[in-house]
């Protein structure tokens, strides 16, 4: 059985959209390497499927040219990625798709269908959703198609049958991480992902270490959807950062892309320490992390071990912002974290958010002054959005998630949103006047990091030439 897993184009590749020139330059967002597919390819490989992956956003594909691949590999089954600012170029993939061979099998996984999986079956072309983290299920779902076997067997999807819609439970997330592969990174062009992904690290590659996360923020569907953490092996961790710096030379740096990389600061400290023993050191990398819990000596063995960035969500500085999306941190724990990253070496970005549930104009300014004196090595502001699943979504959801568009930011996009995401409107607030005080706060925020961040910029300048002047052209001019 041959299987293509398909990341669709972006939303500029279908109408209206693609009619407006502006909109095709602002939500043009360049990703890396889609690990989520390359770990179902690799284990859909060990189960002698023939795989392919097929990545229409990097490569910048029409509707036709993905077409032309799809038709050129004559799958028998399509595996469509779904997160909610592509869901319209997924479905009409899968329109597409249906339109050549009505027996091919669509299936739909990601952030996006797990949460909105009897509107994708019922209105929108999808035979089957996978729910969770995908790759045994995805794996069990193909082996029932292949033998013909009863689906009531599979656990975790769920499919249309008939007129109706079957919802087959099963758990959402992989017990044992280190039970999977590594992801097959080998079915596609790797290196054009290091010379695409839009990262302040040179070249960098993208690593998973763990999964999960037990909090609950209001804004994100991991803590409902994934609440139990789990964290390979340091051992694997650090075997799978031997094997991708020897097969892709060309790669300078790592990117951790968990939610909450230090949680277990014993694997974390293990991690190091391997990484220092084994030289491999000399590779920068960045992580996410909450601020809570931070320590000096953990801080400094990460800086030896080559950790140069870690990414901190603050979201706000009004405590009663903090308590409405469910944070469980106070700002002491920021500044601590903050402090103590900058001290080791480590540069500390901090996350905020603007659109809460209970923002003001109050608690707006309050943000602003301590990210100020806060100091961080760099901040960035975004316009809160909702994403089914998160408890936002519970307080302003939408009847279609796949037909929502702003269409005022068809022709006037904006850097802080996307035209099919919606955003959470706090009391006193609409979506304009939201934008416009992220692009007020961006802009403060650049011209006084400027100063020590210029040769930062200027690296970037010159690894990304075209995005960088492009994205300082859209940041200084937007109102």
């Amino acid at each position: 059985m041959k299987i293509l897993l398909l990341v669709p184009p972006e939303i500029s590749a279908i109408e209206p959209y693609r009619s407006s020139k502006k909109l095709r330059d602002c939500v043009k967002v360049i990703k890396g390497f889609p690990l989520g597919l390359g770990y179902i390819a690799a284990v859909l490989q060990q189960n002698d499927f023939e795989v392919s992956i097929l990545n229409a956003q990097i490569n910048d594909f029409s509707m036709e040219q993905m077409m032309e691949r799809i038709r050129g590999f004559s799958p028998q089954v399509i595996g469509i990625t779904t997160y909610t600012a592509n869901i319209k170029t997924a479905v009409e993939s899968a329109r597409l798709s249906k339109a050549w061979n009505k027996d091919v099998v669509i299936v739909f996984g990601g952030p996006h269908a797990t949460h909105d999986h009897r509107n994708l079956l019922e209105n929108y072309g999808a035979d089957f959703v996978v729910f969770g983290e995908g790759e045994f299920i995805f794996r069990d779902l193909a082996m029932a198609l292949l033998k013909r076997a009863p689906l009531d067997n599979v656990k975790g999807i769920a499919y249309r049958d008939g007129a109706d819609i079957k919802v087959n439970p099963g758990d959402l997330y992989i017990k044992d991480l280190d039970s999977l592969p590594y992801p097959a990174r080998h079915l596609t062009d790797f290196n054009k992902y290091l010379g695409h992904f839009t990262h302040d690290l040179s070249c960098a590659a993208q690593v998973m270490t763990s999964r999960g996360c037990p909090y609950s923020c209001a804004f994100c569907s991991s803590g409902s959807t994934f609440s139990k953490w789990r964290g390979r092996r340091a051992q694997s961790v650090v075997e799978e950062i031997e094997f991708v710096l020897g097969r892709y030379p060309a790669v300078r740096s790592i990117s951790f892309m968990d939610d909450n990389f230090t949680l277990d600061k014993a694997r974390v400290e293990e991690i190091c320490r391997l990484l220092i023993k084994k030289g491999l050191n000399r590779y920068h990398w960045d992580c996410l992390s909450r601020c809570a819990g931070q320590d000096a000596k953990l801080l400094g063995l990460m800086k030896e071990a080559g950790c140069a960035r870690i990414q901190y969500g603050v979201e706000s500085a009004s405590p009663a912002v903090l308590e409405n999306i469910n944070k469980a941190q106070d700002l002491a724990q920021v500044r601590n974290a903050v402090k103590l990253t900058k001290n080791a070496g480590i540069e500390a970005y901090a996350f905020f958010m603007v659109g809460n549930p209970g923002e003001t104009e109050g608690t707006i300014r309050e943000s602003v002054r301590f990210a100020l004196e806060l100091k961080p090595t760099y901040a960035n502001w975004f316009v809160t959005q909702v994403y089914p699943g998160t408890k936002l979504a519970a307080l302003q959801g939408q009847d279609d998630w796949v037909k929502y568009v702003y269409a005022p930011e068809i022709e006037n996009p904006s850097l802080y949103t996307h035209p099919c995401v919606p955003v959470f409107t706090p009391d006193g607030f609409d979506r304009e006047m939201l934008k416009v005080r992220v692009s007020a706060i961006m802009k403060k925020f650049f011209w006084a990091y400027l100063p020590s961040n210029f040769l930062k910029w200027l690296k970037k300048l010159i690894r990304h030439p075209l995005y960088s002047l492009w994205y300082l052209k859209r940041m200084l001019l937007e109102n």
